[in-house]
């Protein structure tokens, strides 16, 4: 019994943290890089593309949503104002978006959209922008969501057929 005390009071002693905390010396703050767009997921496995180039970017943060940096309708904490559905607050298609989509795929046809994504934006939210870029006058079929693998984008591919 001897001999278990002894050893707990070494684990004990070995354990110890022997540099407490300066009150002197406060912890530096975190310092975040300046961020241009909506925050990316990040994603910590392969199975990633590389992200598509000259293709255009729908963009969406909880402040709002664009089209290649354009502003197509302001967000709300993230939320869609209903009077930008088609149908209210029930609706799923966001008109201003389909007619700057079939604009844009009016010179060509559509080939992939990329897509950046906030991670705090809702899956309600997704499934709008893809209803509205998916109806036959945009005429959008292809997508690629793009993510943070590391310090690179990279986007998630969309299956063909699917």
């Amino acid at each position: 019994m001897l001999r278990s005390v002894l050893v707990a009071s070494l684990l004990l002693a070995a354990c110890k943290d022997t540099d407490p905390p300066s009150a002197s010396k406060p912890a530096a703050p975190k310092v975040e890089p300046p961020r241009t767009g909506p925050e990316l997921p990040p994603l910590a496995r392969t199975g990633t593309v590389d992200a598509p180039s000259a293709v255009p970017l729908l963009a969406a943060t909880p402040q709002g949503i664009t089209l290649d940096g354009k502003p197509v309708i302001a967000l709300r904490d993230g939320t869609i104002d209903p009077a930008d559905l088609e149908g209210g607050a029930g609706g799923r298609k966001i008109s201003k978006l389909t007619a700057q989509l079939s604009t844009l795929a009016a010179g060509a046809p559509p080939s992939t959209l990329a897509l950046a994504l906030d991670p705090r934006l809702s899956y309600d939210l997704l499934v709008n922008l893809l209803f509205s870029a998916k109806q036959k006058e945009a005429g959008w079929k292809h997508f690629a969501l793009l993510v943070n693998v590391g310090s690179t984008t990279r986007a998630l591919p969309q299956q063909r057929g699917a």
